[in-house]
């Protein structure tokens, strides 16, 4: 019987890890978008490239896969048929997606097999986050979940920046569908393989029993590492997060970063330090792989969301500060974020124009307090700092 899995976002991500990964276990995969070129040129191919970058580049070619836009007629049917739907659309994108899957749950019948909708976002717990908005959805217009229906929590790890240049090999990429990817990559999904037998078929997806402590480590020390690493490049002139990590005054950020976070992780989730020290060097070496050239804008854009309590920054720093720990580093990097600037990302213009309005001072006591007013009284000692050039 033939597999179907939807998976909302053709972008990078989507074609160069969980779509790769769904379509090499077999499973006829249908992308859904909304950009044109992405999905009429999946629609009349049907196959792309994945250029997979470890010490050399792997070209891997990703065969029959599909594409429709999320706005198609016959998408619902589609979604019905689905035994695995899964996203990389961004945290704010799934209230729109939970519209689409209410919709497919109208099309499913008696007997369908079990359906597991999986969210692969960089967040916290994103699949329970979207399983809310189908439940609002649902009540809103007066339905029940559908049987048979699962949303497993997930952590994602793969860098896969955008190729539009590859600055270390002078080439200009035209083919809107390649994609190039780093060879690591982790997919965790919350549950076992008595749970979830279907899943755990899956080569490259690893089912876990409690999803909390390998989602902590990812996200305070991958995501984190790379928003610092961002924000620091940028405030020093750069622009990738590989030529930033060539200097000194960056690598020591983040390298300060990742130890103050490693240490409450450590002491809140049972790690090993020796473990994670070895973790946190391999996501150093990660960062600077000369094939994946990823650029400070990208990396650090949306500095509002990433600076807001639980996440990139706040999270490391309520737990080393549970646990006895420094938490420097963590706070001249919340200092560096407030100096992001990117005119194509809205919430960067929105903290520029906040902090134009509002000044320093009445800014971190409106949107930061969860950093604490000690905390609060260092980032804006750093952030003036970093107003003198170095």
């Amino acid at each position: 019987m033939e597999r179907v899995a939807v998976h909302f976002g053709a972008g990078n991500i989507g074609r160069g890890f969980i779509g790769m990964l769904l379509a090499q276990a077999g499973y006829r995969v249908v992308f859904v978008d909304v950009a044109e070129n992405l999905v009429t040129e999946i629609q009349k191919r049907g196959s792309y490239t994945v250029e997979v970058a470890g010490e050399t580049l792997a070209s891997v070619r990703v065969d029959g896969v599909e594409a429709c836009f999320s706005s198609d007629k016959g998408l619902p049917e589609i979604l019905a048929a689905a035994s695995l739907i899964t996203t990389a659309v961004g945290a704010n994108v799934l209230i729109h997606v939970a519209k689409s899957i209410v919709a497919g749950f109208a099309h499913r019948k008696a007997g369908n097999p079990n359906q597991y909708i999986i969210a692969c976002e960089n967040m916290m717990r994103g699949s329970s986050c979207l399983k809310r908005a189908v439940e609002a959805e649902l009540c809103g217009q007066g339905l029940s979940m559908a049987a048979n229906v699962y949303f497993p929590d997930a952590a994602v790890d793969r860098v896969v920046p955008a190729l539009s240049r590859d600055e270390a090999r002078g080439e200009t990429f035209r083919d809107p569908l390649i994609v190039r990817v780093e060879q690591y990559h982790e997919w965790l999904v919350e549950g076992t393989a008595g749970q979830y037998p279907e899943l755990a078929g899956i080569e490259g997806l690893h089912l876990v029993e409690d999803l909390t402590p390998f989602l902590k480590r990812k996200i305070y020390t991958v995501n984190t590492g790379h928003a610092c690493a961002a924000w620091h490049g940028f405030r020093l002139g750069y622009k990738s997060v590989n030529d930033a990590l060539t200097d000194h005054r960056v690598r020591e950020m983040v390298a300060g970063v990742l130890a103050e976070s490693s240490k409450g992780l450590c002491a809140e989730y049972g790690l090993d330090p020796v473990e994670q020290k070895a973790y946190c060097e391999k996501v150093l070496k990660r960062f600077q792989n000369p094939f994946i050239i990823d650029d400070v804008l990208r990396v650090g854009r949306e500095p509002l969301r990433k600076l807001s309590a639980e996440e990139r920054i706040d999270g490391p720093l309520q737990l080393a500060g549970k646990h006895g720990g420094s938490v420097v580093f963590l706070l001249r990097s919340a200092a560096a974020a407030l100096l992001f600037r990117n005119r194509e990302d809205s919430e960067a213009c929105e903290l520029e124009s906040q902090l134009e309005n509002q000044g320093l001072t009445g800014f971190l006591s409106e949107k930061l307090t969860h950093l604490g007013c000690e905390n609060l009284e260092k980032v804006q000692q750093y952030y003036l700092e970093y107003q003198v050039p170095e």
